[in-house]
């Protein structure tokens, strides 16, 4: 039910992005800013983060979904201030106001339920995974930061670590 209900809220968060943007930015866009390069980015973190739990643990399908997300939570906390601050646009700032207290409440769920199955007796997972696991992150993460700042000025943008 959790995963469900995490789902229903994250595609209504791209809905509400996914409005704004056209609202913004008139007829809907044909293509995303650095779309391959996004895909990348989250299949070989979705790729690393399953390696990592096969290694220790027997599947764990629960747990290969819940640390790949919680990583990717950790990441938008990062960037969904800084794309509110950024915004001139009153209602682009309101609408990530919201979206970024239901992520910083998804996050310290998801973060909770890890960390419970992680602490399970006779497992091998080091004391902070999450640790672990968003430093792999953030070597992926410059990766497609990297492609972003090619796409637009290059001395404009500084990578949000």
């Amino acid at each position: 039910l959790s995963v469900l209900q995490h789902w229903a809220d994250e595609t209504r968060h791209a809905a509400v992005l996914e409005q704004l943007a056209t609202e913004v930015g008139g007829e809907r866009p044909k293509t995303y800013l650095c779309g391959e390069e996004a895909k990348r980015y989250f299949y070989q973190l979705d790729e690393a983060v399953s390696a990592w739990v096969e290694a220790r643990f027997d599947g764990a399908p629960t747990l290969k979904y819940l640390l790949v997300t919680a990583v990717i939570e950790r990441r938008a906390m990062v960037l969904y201030p800084l794309l509110r601050a950024a915004s001139r646009n009153d209602g682009v700032r309101a609408a990530l106001s919201r979206i970024i207290v239901e992520e910083q409440s998804h996050r310290l769920d998801i973060e909770a339920r890890c960390r419970r199955l992680l602490s399970i007796p006779g497992a091998d997972g080091p004391p902070d995974a999450l640790a672990e696991l968003a430093a792999r992150e953030e070597g992926l993460f410059g990766e497609l930061w990297s492609a972003v700042e090619r796409a637009l000025r290059p001395e404009a943008v500084a990578h949000p670590g």
